[in-house]
């Protein structure tokens, strides 16, 4: 061979060093590719249209929804066009010239510009673009909002006041004339449709502090009570929650103000209470992702199985992303054998008790029929029965098995309010915390696996050592250049020697010259693979001679 040959403990300590090192790098692409998915999934999922164009040529490379919705094409044709073509006919020599300034300035602030729809509509937006790089190819990457709704309303705030009249039964929002004692003398008819009152009902019957819930009336009659003293200082545009004919609340953005030379108001009511229950949603979802974000610090750090499923449960319910949250792994019986919860406190107990007995909730047993995320939006139907239907009585349930893979590890089930439930981006994200959860538990199980190994290779090692150190028989070992790597108690103790004195020696060293070239002759054969028994003769430290029957037998290379 050539070269200084490695020790056994040289090549185990390089083995070892190799073998931390694609450990280490597993990990940092296991990070790195749930960091990219995470960076996916607010590109896609943002409220705001964007998009990635090649800086050198102008052709639009990748957009995310809303930015197809804003321009009327999907992403296929949009790539077919640059960036300029997707404006009108008049536009587009300015989409050019912000086109250039963008890739000379590499940012460009908030600008207003429209996009024109292949159907003709005009989309008004406003949009900021920087220069960034990706894979090595100079781009820009634009954030377009669209300001429909914006406009319209900067519009409506345009309109002078002595107009209110004029537009008042043809107005698209509901609108009132309120008099200084707080009397509706004019409605008009969407103000009808969102009262559920008629106007004869309405007008000069009804006051406007009659629609207002309780809680906020106090503080919209001071408001009352400013604008007649000073207008100036009262409040313009505020909420407030409306409550109609039937005792419906709805949120409404009311816009008031006198009308000039008279102590009367005009004031509009626009009903705000889908934006508002998609800011819930919005809020909601925000919340549950940084309960994932916490639960992915958690699979990195906990190393404890129970802990970390405390620790999940705990995270989704503190966010208050969910209300209550339980999670139950199998054994390989299939039945529980660990749980986790949060939001239920002691009474959890009885229905821990009563699964780890083979008693699966009725959610649970659903779930295992079928995979996905299952969502019980009307809990009373299938859990009247549940001894956790029984502590809380409110919201829905979705459910979850825990599997990576083929491997079934268990089941999380979350509470949340039926409207959040109910949204396919709320199964998504419950997806994908599911699917964090199963890959912890299936990597501690791995982790498991090797430690079960690594023990059993020890005490296989331990065993044959004891063996070959208390055997009777002269035992040694030799490397490939016939040096010694080994020798038990009893062929030191029978040649005199210490190990020390033999280890790395030449096995010439204990045979007699006369049998010396018939032992380096069988050596060889036993290098090549061949089993032999001959008689030799040693020597020992002081000279004396042991007549031996010796068998090689080749071991193992190192």
């Amino acid at each position: 061979m050539k070269g200084k040959e490695k020790t056994k403990e040289q090549i185990f300590a390089e083995l070892n060093s190799l073998k931390k090192n694609f450990a280490k790098q597993s990990k940092e692409y296991n990070r790195l590719k749930k960091r990219e998915q995470k960076y996916h999934l607010l590109f896609k999922e943002a409220r705001d249209g964007k998009v990635i164009i090649d800086a050198k040529t102008g052709f639009i490379i990748d957009c995310n929804p809303e930015f197809e919705r804003q321009t009327g094409r999907k992403l296929k044709q949009l790539k077919q066009l640059k960036i300029w073509e997707i404006r009108s006919s008049k536009d587009v020599e300015t989409a050019k010239e912000i086109f250039l300034k963008a890739k000379k300035k590499k940012i460009i602030n908030p600008v207003e510009h429209k996009f024109q729809q292949p159907d003709g509509r005009i989309i008004p937006i406003e949009f900021t673009s920087k220069q960034v790089v990706i894979n090595n190819k100079i781009c820009l990457q634009s954030i377009t909002r669209d300001i429909t709704e914006r406009k319209r309303i900067e519009e409506t705030l345009k309109i002078s006041e002595a107009k209110y009249r004029t537009i008042f039964e043809s107005n698209s929002t509901a609108l009132v004339i309120l008099e200084d004692d707080t009397t509706i003398s004019l409605a008009n008819k969407m103000f009808e449709k969102l009262s559920g009152f008629s106007k004869q009902e309405i007008e000069n019957k009804k006051t406007w502090t009659e629609f207002v819930v309780e809680e906020d009336l106090e503080r919209m009659i001071e408001q009352h009570r400013l604008r007649r003293k000073n207008h100036t200082k009262a409040f313009k545009n505020y909420e407030f929650r409306f409550k109609d004919r039937h005792g419906k609340i709805k949120n409404i953005y009311l816009t008031i103000d006198i009308i000039p030379g008279t102590n009367k108001n005009v004031a509009s009511f626009l009903d705000i209470t889908d934006k508002k229950q998609k800011e819930e949603k919005i809020n909601h979802l925000n919340l549950v992702l940084k309960a994932i974000r916490n639960v992915n610090q958690l699979i990195t750090t906990e190393k404890n199985i129970d802990k970390l499923l405390y620790k999940t449960c705990k995270s989704l319910t503190e966010t208050r992303g969910y209300s209550c949250v339980w999670i139950a792994l199998f054994n390989e019986d299939g039945i529980i054998e660990k749980y986790a919860e949060s939001g239920y406190g002691t009474k959890f107990n009885p229905a821990a008790k009563s699964m780890m007995e083979g008693n699966l909730l009725p959610c649970a047993k659903l779930s295992l029929q079928k995979e996905g995320v299952h969502v019980f939006d009307n809990p009373e139907n299938i859990c009247i029965d549940c001894p956790l239907w029984k502590v809380k009585q409110e919201g829905a349930v979705m459910t979850q098995t825990i599997k990576y893979e083929k491997k079934l590890y268990g089941i999380i089930t979350v509470s949340a309010p039926v409207n959040f439930i109910l949204d396919e981006e709320e199964k998504g994200l419950l997806n994908e915390v599911t699917g964090d959860i199963a890959f912890a538990l299936h990597d501690f199980e791995n982790e498991s696996k090797k430690k079960e190994s690594q023990n059993a290779l020890l005490n296989s090692e331990k065993k044959y050592r004891s063996l070959f150190e208390e055997a009777s028989n002269m035992i040694h070992m030799l490397d490939i250049k016939g040096r010694f790597i080994d020798i038990n108690k009893s062929e030191l103790k029978k040649l005199g020697y210490k190990k020390k004195e033999l280890s790395g020696e030449k096995f010439h060293k204990i045979i007699h010259p006369d049998y010396l070239e018939k032992s380096k002759a069988a050596f060889k054969k036993v290098i090549s693979g061949k089993r032999i028994q001959m008689e030799n003769v040693f020597v020992t430290k002081s000279g004396e001679l042991i007549n031996v029957v010796k068998c090689h037998t080749e071991i193992g290379k190192w």
